[in-house]
């Protein structure tokens, strides 16, 4: 049997279910095509010409952009907000080594600061520093 469709622009924010099997979250939307994400492989892609049909399943002619995102937040570090502040670079016994600052005191050198989550491999933002990068405002 076959269903009419008609050419859509998802609604950011709304799960679809593909026609061919696996939902998909629109991340943006454009005139006739969005950003789309598979929510269990978080494949991520821009589809063009998109179709739904009378049973609410959609389908699109093509995709382009084609990627996996990162997991965000995957971590312990990350996902219980560790304030990476605290976590400093130094040199002990002549290796490279992470290390926790004691005291109050706050103000961590670039060279001494860390850019990345150990754990994940994330790039820290000023977020990850309560807002300050590591230094005293």
């Amino acid at each position: 049997m076959y269903m009419q469709g008609k050419r859509i622009t998802p609604e950011q924010g709304k799960v679809y279910q593909n026609k061919g099997g696996g939902e998909f979250l629109c991340i943006e939307s454009f005139d006739g095509s969005a950003v789309m994400q598979n929510t269990a492989s978080r494949w991520t892609f821009k589809a063009h010409g998109i179709t739904q049909y009378e049973d609410g399943t959609v389908e699109w002619d093509y995709s382009t952009r084609g990627h996996f995102e990162r997991w965000p937040k995957r971590c312990r570090l990350c996902e219980t907000h560790f304030d990476f502040s605290t976590l400093i670079i130094n040199k002990c016994g002549g290796e490279w080594a992470l290390g926790l600052r004691g005291g109050t005191i706050r103000n961590i050198s670039d060279e001494d600061r860390v850019y990345f989550c150990p754990e994940c491999g994330r790039k820290l933002t000023d977020e990850d520093f309560g807002g300050k990068g590591g230094k005293n405002p």
